[in-house]
């Protein structure tokens, strides 16, 4: 419950505790004006006959009660009007007003303090911003070094891995090639011994001869 409607409970109570005092003797004055209005025109009727006739010989005690006398009773009553029917709207409307008052000095009281509490919120937001942006730089440089140092070690293992596999390719064509001259060798020494050997079994009719009786004795073996 906010302090506006505690003062309006408490401005309802006091009101509701001394109403009927208050009406009590506004009534009373009230009364006590017309009876003294009554009175003042009894007394004026009843003495406007001792009074001269007419304006000639006007004294004192003739204006006291021709212009006098009916000025206060109007006054009287007039007075009586205004005191009872006049002064509780004009009571109701300053107390209105005091409430509407007291009201708008809560509620900026209230807006005071949440703006204040906006601000506060705000700052430690903004605080907690900085913190925030902190920890990102960092973490970011922390991702950064680590990323630049795991590329680092994949091109070191990329560049050890290729170099491996250039040099077992090259070892494999050195083999590839010796293995290709080594046969070529072979072929053409063959080419060459059979060339020779069917030039000198042309040209030698005895080592033909020696190597058909070898072949023979070797199938009768």
């Amino acid at each position: 419950m906010s302090d506006t409607e505690n003062k309006t409970e408490v401005v309802s109570e006091e009101t509701a505790e001394q109403k009927a005092g208050r009406q009590g003797r506004r009534k009373a004055i009230f009364i006590v004006c017309l009876v003294i209005a009554v009175l003042i025109f009894i007394a004026h009727y009843v003495l406007v006959g001792s009074c001269a006739p007419g304006d000639e010989a006007f004294t004192a005690h003739d204006y006291v009660i021709k212009k006098l006398l009916p000025q206060l009773g109007n006054s009287c009553l007039v007075f009586s009007l205004l005191w009872y029917f006049g002064w509780p709207m004009l009571e109701k409307m300053v107390s209105d007003r005091k409430q509407q008052i007291e009201r708008d000095i809560d509620e900026s009281t209230r807006l005071k303090a949440a703006a204040e509490a906006s601000m506060a919120e705000m700052n430690e937001k903004l605080g907690n911003l900085k913190a925030e942006k902190d920890r990102m730089v960092a973490r970011y440089a922390e991702t950064t070094q680590a990323e630049s140092v795991r590329i680092k070690e994949e091109a070191e293992q990329t560049a050890a891995r290729l170099a491996h596999d250039a040099e077992v390719a090259f070892e494999l064509q050195a083999n590839h090639t010796r293995h290709t001259f080594e046969l070529e060798v072979v072929n053409k020494a063959v080419e060459k011994a059979r060339t020779e050997i069917i030039h000198r079994l042309e040209h030698d009719s005895g080592l033909r001869d020696k190597l058909i009786d070898d072949s023979i004795a070797s199938l009768e073996l």
